[in-house]
C-alpha cells in the first residue's frame, strides 16, 4: 500500500489533483447551474486561479469546449474554503517531501491565494468569513459567516506556511502567520465553542449569532490538531450518540435538528470524507474501537453498487448510497486510506524535521499487520506487526539515507503489565503512559535507518470489541453505540446506547477471569476471552434515533 497526502487527498475534495496541483474535474449535473448577469475576476494564465488568489472549487468536464464557463457560471468559485485545501496541500506535500525547490517555484501561486484568505478574514478576530454567496463546508446553507471548520483549516495552514516561510527566509510572511494564527486559535475558542452542548458550533450566521446544529466537519480539525484537547474528548463523545452516529459513520447533521433529512445530500446524509476526521480523531483520543468499528464500515461501504468505488454520500437513515451523489467519488476515499495511515497505523512523517511517529492501534481481533514501502522522504518505510495476548513485535525496515528520529508509541491493552521490551535483542527502557482506554508505551531512536525489532512482553490486559451485526444494504442502525469508555483499574467503565430491549454482545480480550457485572451476562468464557451480553433497558428515555441510553460496570480479577 502506498500513502497518500492528507492535502492533495483533500484537494480531490475542492477541484485539485496529486501531481501537479490542477483542477479536478466533475460530471454534478448540478454544477451547471447557470447565473445570469454575474462578472467574475478573469482567470490567471498561471493555472485555475483567479488573479486575485482565489482557487476553483470544481470545474465540468467540457471545460475544453466551454471558452466562456467562468463567465456563465457560479459554480467552480462557489467555496470560500477552497483556497484553504489549497493551501493546506502545500504545507502537507512539504511535510511529506521536504521539496523546498518545488514551494519555491509555487511560491508567486501560494502567495497569491494566502493573501486572499488574507482579504478574506475579519481583522477584528483573525477568523475568515464565507463570502456572500459562497459555501463552506456544507453546501445546503449560506447563512454560514464564520464556519469552524472553515477556521480549524486555516490555524493549520497559517502553522504550515509560518514554517514554510522561515525555511524560505521569508520573514515577515512568517511573522504575519504567526500572529494571525494566535489570534484565530483565541477566537475560536471564545466564540465557536457551545457550552451547554458540550461540542463546537456549526458556527456563526451572518448577523454573528452561534449556529447551533451539529455537525461533524470541524473532526477534520480534531485530526490536524488545531483545537484543543480538553474540548475535542467531549465533542467526539457527542458525535459518538445514535443522533448523530450510524452503523455506517457519522450524519452531516443530527437527527435531533429540526432540518434533519436522512436522504437530503448536506442535511442527514453520512459522507465518507466528514468520517475520515471522526475515525483518525478517534484514533487519536484513545477510543480505538469506535475508530475501527467506523473504519469498518467505510471499507464495507465500498462493495455499494459495486466493488471498489467509493461512494459520494449515503443515506442517513438507510445504507444505501444516496441518489443524488456520486458512485465514486475520489475524497471518499480519505476514510479509508488515510483512516488507516493516519489512525489505526498512527503514522505522521516529517522529512524537513527528518521524524517518522507510529503509534499503531491494532484491533484485538488482528494478529498479523505488514504494510510495505511506504513513501518516506527520499525512500521508503516497511512496518510489520505480529501479536497475540502475551506478545507484542513491531519489525520496520526504513530506507531514509542519513536516518531520522523514529517515535515508536505501540498501543497494548488496558491495564498490561509489561514485562519486558526489548530492541534489536537487548534491553531497552521506554516510557509508559496508562491512558484512558489504552496502555501505550513510548521509545525514541536517534539516526535511525535500516531493520529493527521491537519486541514487547506483557500480560494481564483488558481489550473490548462489540461483536456487531454486519452491515446488509438498506439496513437500519440497529448495532450498539459506545459513547465513553473508560479503564479504571480492574474495571471497565461504558456510556452505552442502544435499540430498547436490544442485546449487544461484547468480547473482552483477557485471561483475567470476570468477576462482577452490573448490566451485562456472562454468555462464554475461555482462555484468552469472555463474551458478555448486555441488553438495552427496554423502557426509558430514548433519543431522536430511538436509542435509549445507560451506564454499564465490568470488573475483572485485580492484580495482585
Amino acid at each position: 500500500m502506498s500513502r497518500p497526502l492528507f492535502g492533495v487527498h483533500c484537494l480531490a475534495a475542492r477541484g485539485f489533483s496529486k501531481a501537479r496541483l490542477v483542477p479536478i474535474i466533475t460530471s454534478k449535473p448540478w454544477a451547471n447551474k447557470p447565473v445570469s448577469g454575474e462578472a467574475w475576476p478573469r482567470v490567471s494564465k498561471v493555472g485555475f486561479q483567479r488573479d486575485d488568489g482565489k482557487t476553483v472549487h470544481e470545474i465540468v468536464q467540457s471545460l475544453p469546449y466551454w471558452k466562456n464557463y467562468f463567465q456563465e457560471f457560479l459554480y467552480a468559485y462557489l467555496h470560500s474554503d477552497g483556497p484553504v485545501y489549497y493551501l493546506f496541500a502545500y504545507g502537507d506535500y512539504y511535510r511529506a517531501t521536504g521539496d523546498l525547490d518545488f514551494i519555491r517555484a509555487e511560491w508567486p501561486r501560494i502567495r497569491r491565494t494566502l493573501d486572499w484568505c488574507f482579504s478574506a478574514m475579519d481583522p477584528a478576530d483573525g477568523l475568515m468569513w464565507i463570502e456572500p454567496g459562497d459555501w463552506g463546508s456544507s453546501e445546503s446553507s449560506r447563512d454560514v459567516w464564520k464556519d469552524t471548520q472553515l477556521q480549524g483549516m486555516w490555524v493549520r495552514i497559517l502553522h504550515d506556511l509560518e514554517r514554510i516561510a522561515r525555511d524560505m527566509g521569508e520573514l515577515l510572511v512568517a511573522e504575519r502567520c504567526q500572529q494571525r494564527a494566535r489570534q484565530a486559535e483565541a477566537s475560536i475558542d471564545s466564540q465557536l465553542w457551545d457550552s451547554e452542548a458540550g461540542a463546537y458550533l456549526w458556527g456563526l450566521d451572518r448577523q454573528g449569532r452561534p449556529l447551533k446544529s451539529l455537525v461533524p466537519h470541524h473532526a477534520v480539525s480534531f485530526w490536524l490538531g488545531s483545537l484543543p484537547t480538553p474540548r475535542i474528548e467531549p465533542s467526539l463523545e457527542r458525535m459518538a450518540s445514535a443522533d448523530f452516529r450510524t452503523d455506517w459513520g457519522v450524519r452531516s447533521l443530527a437527527w435531533s435538528d429540526p432540518k434533519y433529512d436522512p436522504q437530503n445530500y448536506q442535511a442527514g446524509s453520512v459522507w465518507p470524507v466528514w468520517n475520515a476526521g471522526v475515525i483518525v480523531s478517534d484514533y487519536r483520543h484513545h477510543r480505538s474501537a469506535e475508530a475501527f468499528r467506523t473504519w469498518q464500515a467505510m471499507v464495507r461501504a465500498r462493495t455499494l453498487g459495486g466493488l471498489g468505488p467509493m461512494p459520494e454520500v449515503l443515506s442517513g437513515h438507510r445504507f444505501e448510497r444516496l441518489t443524488e451523489g456520486v458512485p465514486h467519488q475520489m475524497f471518499s476515499e480519505l476514510a479509508v486510506v488515510n483512516g488507516f495511515f493516519d489512525g489505526l497505523l498512527g503514522l505522521r512523517i516529517d522529512v524537513p524535521s527528518r521524524r517518522i511517529d507510529l503509534s499503531p492501534h491494532l484491533p484485538p481481533t488482528w494478529g498479523t499487520l505488514r504494510v510495505d514501502r511506504i513513501p518516506c522522504g527520499p525512500g521508503s518505510l516497511s512496518v510489520r506487526i505480529e501479536r497475540d495476548r502475551d506478545n507484542y513485535k513491531l519489525a520496520f525496515d526504513l530506507n531514509w539515507p542519513g536516518g531520522a528520529c523514529v517515535n515508536l508509541a505501540p498501543e497494548l491493552p488496558a491495564g498490561a503489565q509489561v514485562r519486558s521490551v526489548f530492541l534489536n535483542g537487548k534491553i531497552v527502557a521506554c516510557e509508559r503512559d496508562e491512558l484512558p482506554a489504552a496502555t501505550r508505551l513510548r521509545l525514541n531512536i536517534q539516526e535511525c535507518s535500516g531493520r529493527h525489532i521491537l519486541r514487547l512482553r506483557h500480560a494481564d490486559g483488558v481489550d473490548w470489541l462489540p461483536v456487531d451485526e454486519p452491515l446488509v444494504r438498506a439496513a437500519t442502525s440497529r448495532n450498539l453505540r459506545v459513547v465513553r469508555a473508560r479503564w479504571e483499574e480492574p474495571c471497565w467503565r461504558f456510556r452505552l446506547e442502544g435499540l430498547p430491549g436490544r442485546q449487544y454482545p461484547i468480547d473482552f480480550f483477557t485471561d483475567r477471569p470476570v468477576v462482577a457485572s452490573t448490566t451485562g451476562e456472562l454468555l462464554e468464557q475461555r482462555k484468552g476471552r469472555s463474551r458478555l451480553v448486555f441488553r438495552a433497558p427496554p423502557t426509558g428515555t430514548t433519543n431522536a434515533a430511538g436509542f435509549v441510553g445507560w451506564d454499564a460496570e465490568i470488573c475483572f480479577r485485580p492484580i495482585p
